[in-house]
């Protein structure tokens, strides 16, 4: 990996973690809900899994997508599959009964347009996974795989 390379990834990872994202969103109200001894497993988990998307991504990742595109038609295919089935899973969800132990969710928004709660954001909107597997530069080399 060149300088200059390696410099501009260090810089993408560097923006795609502290932008305010779902992700920080998410580490914001869970503090404020919970605490910040409570919230440590969940920042030790987005960080750790963060890390993993761009080490696979430094270590070849798009790299196989360039060599195999069919990988890539598959992989957006599932993720679009996914993506439906959650939206049916949300869709097909009852809303709570007035005796549910849990009460009614925070802020008490029942409107069907209102956000769900009990869904992650991070789930809900992928700008992470895609912005980092497609941050493969334009022109770059096909490797040489023999």
């Amino acid at each position: 990996m060149s300088h200059s390379l390696l410099i501009a990834f260090v810089m993408f990872a560097t923006v795609m973690f502290f932008t305010p994202g779902p992700n920080n969103i998410m580490l914001l109200s869970s503090g404020l809900t919970y605490g910040f001894r409570p919230t440590i497993p969940h920042i030790m988990g987005i960080t750790v899994g963060f890390a993993f998307m761009i080490g696979a991504v430094g270590l070849g990742l798009g790299t196989i997508f360039i060599a195999y595109p069919v990988l890539q038609t598959i992989l957006k295919y599932a993720g679009v599959a996914y993506l439906v089935y959650l939206a049916a899973h949300i869709a097909m969800s009852e809303l709570p009964s007035a005796g549910f132990a849990g009460g009614l969710p925070k802020g008490g928004d029942l409107e069907p347009d209102a956000p769900r709660e009990d869904m992650p954001i991070a789930r809900r909107r992928p700008a992470d996974t895609l912005g980092v597997t497609h941050a493969q530069p334009r022109g770059s080399p096909k490797p040489d795989l023999s």
